[in-house]
């Protein structure tokens, strides 16, 4: 039987918009219920007491933070590449959270969308150049890549997930293989 609920913690719109697409369907073979909770404007205390809420209620989630923000943690630069120090600076935001909770997202949820596309699914949306792995696309590389015929980023964004592959993505983005593996894949 499928466990009953897991909440999806997510940055912002870009990050909602690929949850309902690609992360959903899938966690939807495991749990009855899935919510994505968009944290990025929410307070801080607000998000921490939902976790301890779905800790004191049994349920799950999965807390998804870009990697490309570094922060400074007691006047100390967290250093870009670190996880551990990244998840620590994410406890300190929100105490409540376990850090084998935490997916960093690498290096920006720009990188997830690539990475779902082949090389015919690059053509198809008129990115001509090749892209081996993503773990290094931000949202200046992903603004570079966008075709001139699409007008805005939500466009380019929607046309991608029409196009997008779970198979390609687990080769193209370790952060996103390290994803599947522990919450997508069938068990």
């Amino acid at each position: 039987m499928n466990k009953y609920l897991v909440y999806v913690f997510i940055e912002g719109r870009d990050d909602k918009k690929f949850c309902r697409k690609v992360i959903e369907p899938r966690l939807k073979k495991k749990y009855r219920t899935i919510r994505p909770w968009q944290y990025q404007d929410s307070k801080n205390i607000t998000i921490n007491n939902l976790i301890k809420k779905i800790h004191q209620d049994g349920d799950e989630y999965i807390f998804l933070r870009d990697k490309d923000k570094p922060r400074k943690i007691k006047g100390v630069s967290v250093r870009k590449g670190c996880i551990s120090e990244i998840k620590k600076d994410t406890k300190v935001d929100y105490p409540h959270i376990d850090e084998s909770r935490i997916v960093l997202v690498i290096r920006m949820i720009e990188s997830w969308y690539l990475a779902g596309l082949d090389d015919d699914g690059l053509k198809r949306i008129g990115i001509e150049e090749v892209i081996v792995t993503t773990d290094d696309i931000g949202k200046g590389k992903f603004k570079q890549l966008k075709p001139d015929r699409f007008s805005s980023k939500i466009d380019f964004m929607i046309e991608i997930l029409k196009n997008f592959s779970i198979k390609t993505a687990v080769h193209k983005n370790q952060s996103f293989r390290y994803f599947h593996d522990k919450y997508l894949a069938p068990r």
